[in-house]
């Protein structure tokens, strides 16, 4: 029983960390502005959003492509 409370709470810390590390204003608007994109699908428009690797491999090529 005891493992079970201790992966709820890994889990709740790992959640805590994704969305202060995603709520952060910066972050949040570029992810909106230029991370969401949205497309036409049978039954709706859908919303993507960029994978958490997505959104950084991005930020950190063109931060390299800058120096």
């Amino acid at each position: 029983m005891e493992k079970g409370w201790e992966r709820a709470r890994e889990s709740l810390i790992s959640l805590e960390a994704m969305l202060r590390g995603t709520c952060e204003p910066e972050r949040l608007l570029d992810l909106v502005e230029n991370f969401t994109l949205f497309m036409d699908a049978p039954g709706g428009t859908i919303k993507l959003l960029a994978k958490n690797h997505q959104y950084h491999g991005v930020t950190n090529t063109l931060a390299a492509l800058r120096k």
